[in-house]
C-alpha cells in the first residue's frame, strides 16, 4: 500500500526528495528535530533565570512583590552549502538518468547529512562558521555528566564502563519530565541491550512505532541512533584527555515549546533550492550550488544533558 507520505514524495523537487530520503531512510534523529524560522542574520532571545515567588498570605496579610530575572542571549545563522559541477557532454548524451537531476539529488542528501552532523558535533568555538550542536551546548552550559564520578562538570578524568544507574541519572538530569530521546551510536545501544539482559530480566527495552520505524526505548525514552557520535571523542577542554576511546550519550528535549534544542533557519529546510551558476569559462561543465542558513538555540539548559567519558571499547 502506498502511504500518503510516499504520494507527497512524488510531488517533491529533486532537492526536497534528497533531504526527505536522508531524513526517512538514513537518520533516526532528524524527524525529532524542531525548527523555528527567524528574520535577519541573528536571533536574540531571553533565557529565564528566576521566576517570581509564589507565597501564601492570610486574609489581612500584606502581599509582597518578588522579582523575575532573565539573561539576554544571541545566536547567529550560519551558511551551509554544497557545490558541484555537471559535465555538459554527459548531460547532452544521457539517455536514461539525467546527470543534473542526479547531481541535485546527491547534493541535497549531502546537505541533509551535514545538518545531522552539525546537530551533534557543530562547535562555533572550534569553527566559527558552524552553529553549536548538542555536544558543544552540553559542555558550554555545564550539562555534561561525568561517567566516572557522576558530577555534572564535564566528561570526567577517566573513561568508565557504562552502567544502568548512571544512565538513569542522566535521564533524571533533564527537567521537567522525561527527555524526548536518548541519542547515541550503535555501540552504546548494544551495550544497553547487553546490560538489560545481564540484569536478570529486571530491565526491558520495549519497541515502539515512531515515524514509520520500530524504535527501542529505555525507561520509556526512545533510543535514537546517530552515527556522528564517535567512539574516539576528543574534548575542547585541557583538563581532560586529548584522544580516547570514549563516547557520549545525549538526553534531549526538542522544540521551543519544551524550551529545548531547536534549529533556526531562514527559508525552508525542506525547500532548500539549487542555484545554477552557469557554464565554466574553460571547461565543458556547469556549476550547481545549494545553500541554506541554519542555526541553533537551547532555550533552557535543563532541557539537555550528556553522559560523557563512557568507555566505548567492546
Amino acid at each position: 500500500m502506498t502511504t500518503v507520505a510516499e504520494w507527497n514524495r512524488l510531488q517533491m523537487s529533486y532537492e526536497e526528495r534528497g533531504i526527505w530520503t536522508t531524513i526517512y531512510t538514513e537518520d533516526q534523529m532528524v524527524p525529532f528535530l524542531q525548527f523555528k524560522e527567524v528574520d535577519g542574520k541573528s536571533y536574540d532571545y531571553e533565557r529565564e533565570l528566576t521566576n517570581p515567588t509564589t507565597s501564601t498570605v492570610g486574609d489581612e496579610g500584606e502581599m509582597m512583590d518578588s522579582s523575575m530575572t532573565f539573561v539576554e542571549k544571541s545566536t547567529s545563522l550560519k551558511t551551509t552549502y554544497v557545490q558541484t559541477a555537471v559535465n555538459l557532454k554527459a548531460q547532452a548524451l544521457a539517455n536514461k538518468n539525467n546527470p543534473e537531476a542526479v547531481a541535485r539529488l546527491k547534493m541535497s542528501k549531502s546537505w541533509g547529512r551535514e545538518l545531522s552532523r552539525l546537530v551533534i558535533k557543530g562547535d562555533s568555538s572550534v569553527d566559527s562558521e558552524e552553529f553549536d550542536g548538542l555536544d558543544a551546548y552540553c559542555r558550554d552550559e555545564t550539562r555534561m555528566l561525568a561517567m566516572d564520578d557522576g558530577n555534572l562538570d564535564g566528561p570526567g578524568d577517566a573513561e568508565t564502563e557504562l552502567t544502568i544507574a548512571r544512565l538513569r541519572e542522566l535521564i533524571d538530569t533533564v527537567e521537567p519530565g522525561l527527555p524526548d530521546a536518548l541519542i547515541m551510536n550503535k555501540g552504546m545501544r548494544r551495550k544497553i541491550t547487553n546490560l538489560a539482559y545481564a540484569a536478570g530480566g529486571g530491565i526491558e527495552l520495549p519497541a515502539i512505532e515512531m515515524f514509520g520505524r520500530r524504535v527501542r526505548t529505555f525507561d520509556d525514552v526512545p533510543i535514537i541512533i546517530n552515527d556522528y557520535i564517535t567512539d574516539s571523542e576528543t574534548y575542547a577542554d585541557g583538563a581532560t584527555w586529548t584522544s580516547s576511546t570514549a563516547t557520549s550519550i545525549f538526553a534531549v528535549k526538542f522544540g521551543e515549546e519544551k524550551e529545548g534544542f531547536t534549529l533556526l533557519h531562514k527559508g525552508g529546510f525542506m525547500s532548500v533550492g539549487v542555484q545554477d551558476l552557469g557554464t565554466r569559462k574553460n571547461r565543458n561543465e556547469k556549476v550547481l550550488r545549494m545553500v541554506g542558513y541554519p542555526g541553533s538555540v537551547v532555550y533552557s539548559p535543563l532541557s539537555i544533558a550528556a553522559l560523557g567519558g563512557i568507555d566505548s571499547a567492546a
